[in-house]
């Protein structure tokens, strides 16, 4: 098995040890201190930070295993090209990462007999927004409870989204789901997800305390999240009544696997757990209607769970005014959340509300409306921004009136600034989200950039070329569109895809010269595949010296 140390040193000499670096564009791996590799480690890996040249910035995931499970190999390729699954991954808000790459050679370390031995790396974007068990954590240290209903919200939506497109992650964690800094929730590690038609998934019950307590598998395996969707739901929704609840029931989150609030035993046995008779008074209506639904899922027979959305549905019935969905098939299922702990202080994640709260004192609201004036005349523009959003007052509807006009002008001056800042480090995909959700063509301090714009709408559609091309197999224009499109952070997501593409059919033609004996043809194809950074074996460079 590698062990951190391994893994560790092959970080540290990764030109050598980890040829997936190479085959993702390049870039340098992120270090802790000196000699010492940033990283994060979980039970089965360790995920270490790849940053690029374009400021794309990439998760590698190395598993701590001696073998690696071939159905994890096929679904992560199968998840490349299914096309139910793309849809999933290209939908507005979708809980799934955009491109994620299974290298099954990414890591060259070497074996006790000394000769090299290949091991599988994951490749995937880096979320820069804290896990779900983190922001959640630091939400109840600051007691902030809309924040916490805005996760729970946030939880229902992306899960829903899944269900919804018949794809089940199936080891589902609040450490194994992230907060987005725009918004929003974002699931990693898929090596159990199934969809269908997928590869079957593993066979295993998940994580304790995620797990139905009869330690039994839904029958239907799209159905595998609904009793882990509904505990984090359940715990999200109790502790945005009461945050303090988690000091008291929650495991710490350094604890690999760690509880959010449910401990295993709690759900094993609701009828007698102190926890749960605690909640029976919680004073929320709709909060003790999910608790009742994750007790009952708990005492039925795991294909019996329902469905977060309808959890959700009965939830939003009673906060309506009306009755709870209760007993039967109408029931929910439980598991918790976990991670590492973060204390407040750092940003918050996803769909969330601004911290502060919104007081009915006009007085307490006069208050901080002077304090965002006096930030203004000031010239203090950030500072004015950064008040606004903490302070409750972009909640505040009087305020937005009033003011609203003025801080709306102030965020688009700053996200224009992000979006030149983008245009001057290459990031093509950075700068054209900007300028299409910010609707910069109309705005006039944008004018000098429209050039810039322009251009970057033409290698937009390059690359939508490009990936039609890999779609298609037409090597030819994969070929000729690369040395155009090759280092863009549009692309850099395509590049293992063009990659095994370029690799393929060099590697072939080749061949093809080398049994003809055409020792010109040879030396032509060694150099198309070296100027287009195809990565040829040391036999066919041999082979071409010696041609």
């Amino acid at each position: 098995m590698p062990s951190l140390d391994v893994l560790d040193a092959a970080m540290l000499r990764a030109g050598r040890a980890v040829p997936a670096i190479n085959r993702l564009g390049g870039g340098q791996v992120a270090l802790a201190a000196p000699e010492q590799p940033w990283r994060l480690v979980g039970s089965d890996a360790a995920v270490y930070q790849l940053r690029q040249p374009t400021g794309r910035v990439v998760a590698l995931r190395c598993p701590l295993a001696d073998t690696a499970d071939r159905n994890v190999a096929l679904r992560h390729r199968a998840m490349a090209t299914d096309p139910g699954v793309k849809r999933l991954r290209e939908a507005p808000g979708s809980p799934l990462l955009p491109e994620v790459a299974y290298l099954a050679d990414g890591l060259a370390l070497t074996g006790p007999d000394l000769r090299s031995v290949t091991h599988p790396v994951v490749a995937m974007e880096w979320v820069m927004g804290p896990t779900l068990l983190a922001a959640a954590d630091r939400a109840c240290q600051a007691a902030d409870g809309p924040y916490l209903a805005a996760l729970a919200d946030a939880w229902a939506a992306a899960l829903v989204t899944l269900a919804d497109g018949r794809f089940a992650h199936g080891d589902l964690t609040a450490s194994n789901a992230l907060v987005r800094p725009g918004g929003g929730i974002v699931l990693v590690d898929y090596d159990t997800c199934s969809w269908q038609g997928s590869p079957p998934p593993p066979v295993g019950r998940g994580t304790l305390g995620y797990a139905h307590p009869t330690g039994a598998v839904p029958t239907d395996p799209q159905r595998r999240d609904d009793f882990a969707a509904l505990v984090i739901y359940a715990s999200l929704r109790v502790l945005a009544v009461r945050p303090e609840l988690r000091e008291a029931h929650g495991e710490e989150p350094t604890q690999v696997d760690g509880t959010l609030l449910f401990s295993p035993w709690d759900l094993v046995d609701p009828e007698r757990s102190t926890l749960f008779a605690a909640l029976l008074e919680l004073g929320d209506p709709g909060a003790e209607a999910v608790v009742d639904a994750l007790r009952r899922a708990c005492l039925v027979r795991v294909d019996a769970c329902p469905p977060l959305a309808d959890v959700v549905t009965s939830y939003r019935r009673v906060v309506a005014g009306g009755a709870p969905i209760r007993g039967g098939a109408s029931t929910t299922a439980p598991p918790a959340a976990m991670g590492t702990r973060q204390r407040p202080g750092s940003g918050t994640g996803a769909g969330a509300p601004a911290a502060g709260a919104r007081s009915g004192d006009p007085r307490e609201r006069q208050g901080r409306l002077t304090r965002l004036n006096s930030l203004l005349l000031a010239g203090d523009e950030e500072g004015a921004r950064r008040y606004w959003e903490s302070s409750g007052l972009a909640q505040d509807a009087e305020a937005v009136r009033e003011v609203g006009p003025r801080m709306a002008e102030i965020e688009r001056r700053r996200l224009l600034g992000q979006a030149r800042a983008a245009a001057e480090t290459n990031d093509t995909a950075g700068f054209l989200r900007l300028w299409e959700t910010q609707g910069f063509d109309d705005f006039r301090p944008a004018q000098a950039l429209k050039p810039v714009a322009e251009t970057a709408r033409r290698r937009a559609q390059a690359v939508a070329r490009l990936r039609a091309a890999l779609d298609t197999g037409d090597v030819a224009t994969v070929a000729r569109l690369w040395p155009e499109l090759r280092g863009d952070s549009l692309v850099s997501a395509l590049a293992i895809r063009v990659a095994d593409v370029l690799q393929g059919f060099f590697g072939e033609t080749i061949a093809k010269q080398l049994e003809r004996g055409d020792d010109a043809g040879v030396q032509a194809a060694v150099r198309d595949a070296e100027a287009l950074g195809v990565k040829v074996t040391a036999e066919t460079r041999r082979a071409a010296r010696a041609a």
